[in-house]
C-alpha cells in the first residue's frame, strides 16, 4: 500500500470517508428523484398504457438508485488512489486545490 503524504487532499487521506460521501450525495439525489418526480412520470406511462407498467417498476427503479449510488462510490474511491489522482492531475481532474496559475509573458496583473 501507498503511503500518503499529510499534503494529499483529504479525498486521498480518507478515501472510504469519501467515497461513503459520494454513495449518500448520490442516494439522496436519486432518492429524491424517485420519490418526487418519478411517481408523476410513472402516472403519465399508467394513463397511455393504460394500466400496463409491471408491478414491481418501483422495486426496480429502488435498486437501480442502490446500484448506481455504489458504482458511485466505488469510482470515487478508485479515484482517491494516490497514483490515479496523480493520473488525473494531468487532465485537471485530481482532489485538492488546483495547481496556481503560472504568469504568462506580455500579461501585466493591471
Amino acid at each position: 500500500m501507498a503511503t500518503v503524504s499529510k499534503y494529499e487532499p483529504t479525498q486521498v487521506q480518507e478515501p472510504g470517508r469519501a467515497a461513503a460521501r459520494t454513495i449518500v450525495a448520490d442516494v439522496i439525489g436519486a432518492g429524491l428523484v424517485l420519490v418526487v418526480i418519478l411517481p408523476e412520470i410513472l402516472r403519465i406511462f399508467e394513463d397511455e398504457l393504460g394500466g400496463a407498467l409491471p408491478e414491481g417498476i418501483r422495486l426496480w427503479l429502488g435498486g437501480a438508485v442502490v446500484f448506481t449510488a455504489g458504482l458511485a462510490g466505488a469510482v470515487t474511491r478508485i479515484m482517491a488512489i494516490p497514483r490515479v489522482n496523480r493520473w488525473l492531475a494531468h487532465f485537471g481532474l485530481a482532489a485538492g486545490a488546483p495547481p496556481a496559475p503560472r504568469d504568462s509573458p506580455g500579461m501585466t496583473g493591471e
